[in-house]
């Protein structure tokens, strides 16, 4: 092989991975589904070797693993004691972002640009969520906590919450629109997100992710429960 074929393979996996993630990302194959390296190209049309690649690293990430029962490629899921562990996890990386963002921000190193963008993005939380669009709710609340992580300008929190978001997005555990009451507190969260960072107070703004996400699990945690019942 060529070192030309060689990296128009190398992208040709790649875009096969960013769009079997994408697949994932959207809900349409929830955890449990079979994926054939077949129907991928077909859909995809792309050829199946770009396509096992992608599965390989997707395997890494953890949102795909390999099923029992010859069952081959399925979507990965989350148990309910993994969910506890990754909230856990996410409020921990999620209070250290904040505080590194709230702290580049008391020191100056925020553009008044980068905290309007910030704000726009938890209007746009608030704004989705009014109209019950869950999908779009969802997608705004993560921009929200993405730009944050991006204020933090911390490499390795931001590989490490990329991966840890994707699982939970792939396991379909949002709650934004569980309740109006919750709702309401996640926008209040938000706020108070916001005014830590903007402020530049970092004990205000690492207190008010490490209780959002924790109030977060708890809210999961009532929802599964009562979808547990309901079975």
């Amino acid at each position: 092989m060529t070192r030309h074929e060689s990296m128009e393979t190398l992208s040709s996996a790649e875009e096969a991975y960013l769009r079997i993630r994408s697949l994932l990302l959207s809900g349409d194959a929830p955890p449990g589904t079979p994926l054939s390296e077949r129907q991928l190209s077909e859909r995809l049309g792309m050829s199946r070797t770009p396509i096992r690649e992608a599965l390989k690293h997707l395997q890494r990430d953890g949102l795909v693993t390999v099923g029992g029962r010859g069952l081959g490629v399925i979507v990965a899921g989350l148990s309910a004691a993994e969910v506890t562990d990754a909230y856990r996890y996410r409020a921990a990386l999620e209070a250290l972002t904040a505080e590194l963002a709230a702290e580049r921000s008391r020191d100056g190193e925020l553009s008044r640009a980068q905290l309007a963008e910030l704000e726009s993005r938890a209007e746009a939380v608030e704004v989705a969520s009014g109209r019950d669009d869950a999908r779009r709710a969802s997608v705004a609340n993560l921009r929200f906590h993405q730009w944050i992580c991006t204020l933090a300008a911390n490499t390795f929190a931001t590989e490490s919450l990329t991966r840890l978001w994707d699982r939970i997005e792939v396991s379909s555990l949002s709650n934004l629109t569980v309740d109006a009451s919750w709702r309401q507190e996640v926008h209040r969260d938000h706020r108070e997100l916001l005014e830590g960072i903007a402020g530049g107070d970092p004990v205000r703004a690492a207190e008010a992710a490490r209780r959002h996400i924790h109030r977060a699990a708890e809210v999961y945690s009532g929802t599964h429960a009562h979808h547990e019942e309901q079975r």
